[in-house]
């Protein structure tokens, strides 16, 4: 021992740098206390750090730390002989030299500790336990090393359970099938935020909330999160974070540890991931929340020999800003089912217990009425904007979204509940969305999901009027919230309380009736609005009809076949029946609806396919501009249709009256100026016109000339007047007054008066022919032409007249066929007459011969000069007494009397003469008839050129 004790200090370094490489630690502690002048505890503890292999077990070296740390040792346990060979032939010089090429490690590094520490045995410790983890992975090892010198220092404490214990808890105790995930320099080198999705990262990111997840989250906020934030120092912070964030992180000065508020540092990234988790994870987040008790609720096992490390205002602090991540994972709950909202009014039960509030209680899974019944409004910050439910602003501190009070708890539990009735109805909707449609929604956006419930309802409810009966009911407290009547909830009068408090109650009741209709619930609206008294009914009969009739109208716009026994027709006529059950007084708009299917309806019995082959649907109806025109398809793509006139007038009433009216490019006049009854004419003349145009289209002449004259005739003068009676009364009858004017029943006409049967051109040739049934045609045309003219306008007269004129030359040679074969005829038969006659010669008569030239001149129809002579005749007569007009009732000289007799009487003589106006006994030729109308019709027209002004009858008889 003697020569131990003369050792030069050099030379005693090097000894003890050789025992500590060689873990000779009995050795090393002899040598300490024979040169405790040299081997001082900052020298020995370099020593150890340096040279000791980190897979000595602790339990070697920890005795001989204690001694170090209390500066006492056990002279007892002095070794009594060392090996000092391996300096002893070493000069002093040479010692010193190689002492210099040691290179002891320093036991503050400011690299890895900003944070200066006066104590050498913690710094020693922290650094000795991230040697052995980084050399060896002994992880394990670290309890026993740091544990025996917790009570030396409270850093030392705080370092051991925010970064040992974490670390130690989640590789070998909570997750030891995964192994360790990081070494202590790197767990110990990470951003708070980074720690925090780390620790947490096992409990909520690996499947999809199973019920492992959900137990263990709760447990590794406890256990490694509060551990972790607990511990965390100002040394930590400011080499991750800098300089400029060092202030507001904890300082550590030996044993002081300083405390942030929550809403800093570690907590804040804890509330964050919880907001996060609930976004997509909620029932994770749920359990979070329900397993652990905030900031305050930490795990430090046996570990935790300090006071609470937060005081009543930290405490305090710490609970609010807890209470307002619960909120604020309710708020971001994305998922819309029944068992989320369970959780969400688990979580506001908790806050609500946590802070000490009343708040009700509401069942969103409840779905047997009464539902509960609110008494907003609620009262909560006015300057609430819909940046406060965004997401990323929910855990800003003064937020009045998330800020806990009672009334926002209230109102949270309230739309809560709202939302789980919405997601039950079909429309599943988040909270937050709630929450911006009460807050911040117009009437429109309100109206919106209540359409859309009702639409997703409508075609998947299945079961008796109960079923309905409870959806009405719920859709009520959505709107008022348990009010039975409308109030000014919203500060407007007839408005609701609820989510869909904003529409008005007229328009919540029409939109319900709607729906009703949709689902063919007609006995229940009958109930429950067509049955009850004026003063009982929920909305006014006027609306409920408009409702009614835009109801069928959109089944009749889906509907693809026009039978009302069946499709979209069908339903439109079940609805349009519920409004009058007992056959009441209809109003118009019920009218107009009814007589649309009625057209519908008959429509449908005819084949029509539209343009390019689209079969005729209901719809191409009512956008049609012109309606009647479908009616001329019909004609068109149903053969012999024309012959169901009747049927086809009805249908084009029924449209009139639907009030589908429209001029179309053949209309009488502007509409806008007719009334339906002068529609319904004009449509019934214009129906018949396209009837007499499919008539000639088939080579029906016969019914063609039938309609013209029963159906068009009634609009023009009689055909039986006499031919002064006739020029007289078209005197009256201005073409220039737009009232009047007819152009579809003198085109109809004429169109048929022009018309040449191919039948009848063949039977010219024909055996069967004869020429009587061709005179019968012509005059059966020339009957049609003079309609024609009667009602045409003066541009069309020359035409009409052309045709006119080619008809009469026609008629000309039939009737001198028609001469010729009689005098062959009679020739044959006096040669046949029994005896000797026929020998003899025939006398000729003078009777006859007379009569045969009376034939040939005056019995010839009426050339285009004699017209034109009849029609000066007709003028002459009315021009007189125009005079007389002027002359103020001066009397007329005898010449112009006598003038006007001989005029008249020549007129009569040339329209009535016995061959040409009539036979023997006095019976007039149709002709000769259609004739007198074409004279009184020209004389007419050139009496409208000259400008004169018309003359009743009365006066022309005078």
């Amino acid at each position: 021992m003697a020569g131990l004790a003369e050792l030069s200090p050099a030379k005693a370094l090097l000894l003890a740098a050789r025992f500590t490489a060689d873990s000779n630690i009995p050795a090393l502690r002899t040598l300490a206390t024979f040169h405790h002048e040299t081997l001082r505890l900052r020298l020995i503890l370099r020593l150890l750090l340096t040279f000791l292999p980190e897979s000595t077990h602790p339990s070697l070296y920890i005795p001989f730390l204690q001694e170090l740390t209390s500066g006492s040792f056990k002279h007892d346990d002095v070794v009594a002989e060392l090996d000092c060979s391996s300096v002893g032939d070493l000069t002093d010089v040479e010692a010193r030299k190689r002492t210099r090429r040691l290179h002891l490690l320093d036991l503050y590094v400011p690299s890895i500790d900003p944070q200066p520490i006066s104590d050498d045995i913690t710094l020693f410790l922290i650094n000795r336990a991230r040697r052995v983890d980084a050399q060896t992975g002994l992880l394990t090892l670290l309890p026993q090393l740091i544990v025996p010198f917790l009570d030396h220092s409270e850093y030392l404490r705080s370092w051991f359970i925010s970064t040992a214990l974490p670390l130690l808890r989640l590789s070998y105790e909570y997750y030891p099938q995964e192994g360790a995930a990081f070494s202590l320099a790197t767990f110990e080198g990470l951003s708070q935020q980074a720690g925090v999705g780390i620790l947490l990262s096992r409990a909520g990111g690996g499947g999809n909330g199973e019920e492992g997840e959900k137990a263990r989250v709760g447990r590794d906020l406890r256990g490694l999160v509060g551990p972790w934030i607990y511990g965390d120092t100002r040394s930590k912070r400011r080499k991750l974070d800098g300089v400029a964030s060092s202030d507001s992180m904890p300082s550590v000065h030996g044993a002081e540890t300083a405390i942030q508020e929550p809403s800093e540092g570690g907590w804040s990234y804890v509330f964050q991931w919880i907001v996060d988790m609930a976004a997509t994870k909620f029932p994770v987040a749920l359990e979070a929340i329900e397993q652990w008790d905030g900031p305050g609720d930490i795990d430090m096992g046996e570990y935790d020999r300090a006071p609470p490390y937060m005081d009543e205002h930290l405490q305090a602090c710490a609970e609010k800003q807890y209470a307002q991540s619960a909120i604020a994972a309710a708020l971001a709950a994305t998922d819309t089912s029944t068992e989320t909202f369970e959780g969400i009014q688990r979580i506001l039960a908790r806050i609500a217990s946590l802070m000490d509030i009343e708040s009700p209680q509401l069942d969103p899974a409840s779905r047997a009425p009464p539902l509960p019944v609110l008494s907003p409004p609620f009262s909560i910050s006015t300057s609430i904007s819909l940046q406060h439910l965004s997401r990323n602003n929910l855990l800003n501190e003064g937020n009045p979204i998330t800020t806990p009070t009672e009334d926002l708890l209230s109102l949270l539990n309230s739309l809560a509940l709202s939302a789980s009735i919405l997601g039950r109805l079909g429309h599943g909707l988040p909270l937050v969305r709630v929450a911006e449609l009460y807050l911040f929604g117009s009437e429109g956006d309100q109206r919106g999901v209540l359409q859309r419930v009702l639409h997703s309802v409508s075609g998947s409810l299945r079961g008796d009027e109960k079923v309905w009966g409870r959806l009405r009911h719920e859709i009520m407290w959505l709107w008022g919230w348990g009010s039975d009547s409308p109030s000014a909830g919203n500060g407007e009068p007839g408005k609701g309380l609820g989510v869909l408090g904003k529409v008005k109650y007229d328009v919540l009741e029409m939109e319900m009736l709607k729906a009703l209709l949709s689902d063919a619930r007609y006995d229940l609206v009958t109930e429950l609005y067509i049955n009850p008294s004026d003063a009982e009914r929920p909305l006014a009969m006027a609306e409920i009809e408009k409702v009614v009739v835009e109801s069928a109208m959109i089944f009749y716009d889906n509907a693809s076949n026009g039978n009302k026994t069946r499709g979209g027709i069908k339903r439109a006529s079940q609805a349009i029946a519920t409004l009058y059950p007992n056959n009441a007084p209809k109003s118009d708009i019920v009218w107009r609806a009814e007589k649309l299917i009625a057209a519908t309806h008959a429509l449908s019995f005819y084949s029509l396919t539209l343009h390019h082959g689209v079969p005729f649907q209901p719809v191409n109806i009512r956008v049609h501009q012109d309606p009647i025109a479908l009616i001329g398809k019909v004609l068109e793509q149903n053969p012999k249709s024309y012959t169901k006139l009747d049927d086809l007038l009805d249908i084009g009433r029924n449209l009139i009256e639907a009030g589908l009216s429209n001029a179309g490019q053949d209309g009488v006049v502007a509409e806008s100026s007719l009334t339906e009854e002068q529609l319904a004419q004009n449509a019934g003349k214009r129906i018949t016109g396209m009837a007499i145009e499919a008539a000639l289209a088939e080579d029906d002449f016969e019914t063609a000339y039938s309609y013209v004259i029963n159906r068009l005739v009634p609009s023009a003068p009689a055909a039986s007047q006499s031919p002064l009676n006739l020029g007289a009364s078209m005197q009256g009858f201005s073409w220039n007054d737009d009232r009047y004017r007819d152009d579809i029943s003198w085109r109809a006409a004429f169109q048929a008066g022009r018309y040449r049967s191919a039948i009848s051109n063949q039977s010219r040739i024909s055996a069967s022919g004869t020429v009587s049934s061709e005179i019968r045609h012509l005059g059966m045309r020339m009957e049609l032409l003079s309609q024609s003219l009667l009602l045409a306008p003066a541009a069309a007269l020359p035409e009409i007249l052309g045709v006119w004129r080619r008809c009469e030359e026609e008629l000309n040679m039939l009737i001198a066929q028609e001469s010729e074969e009689e005098q062959k005829w009679d020739d044959k038969g006096d040669g046949r007459i029994p005896g000797q006659f026929i020998l003899s010669p025939p006398t000729s008569v003078p009777k006859r011969e007379g009569k045969s030239n009376l034939k040939s001149g005056e019995e010839a129809p009426m050339g285009l000069f004699d017209v034109a002579r009849g029609a000066a005749a007709a003028l002459s007569k009315s021009a007189f007494p125009l005079r007389g007009a002027v002359a103020a009732g001066k009397p007329q000289s005898s010449t112009e009397h006598r003038r006007v007799v001989s005029e008249l009487s020549t007129a009569g003589s040339d329209d009535t003469g016995s061959p040409g106006g009539a036979d023997g006994d006095g019976r007039a030729r149709k002709r000769d008839m259609v004739s007198n109308m074409v004279t009184g019709g020209l004389a007419s027209g050139i009496g409208w050129v000259l400008g004169a002004t018309p003359v009743h009858h009365g006066q022309g008889e005078e």
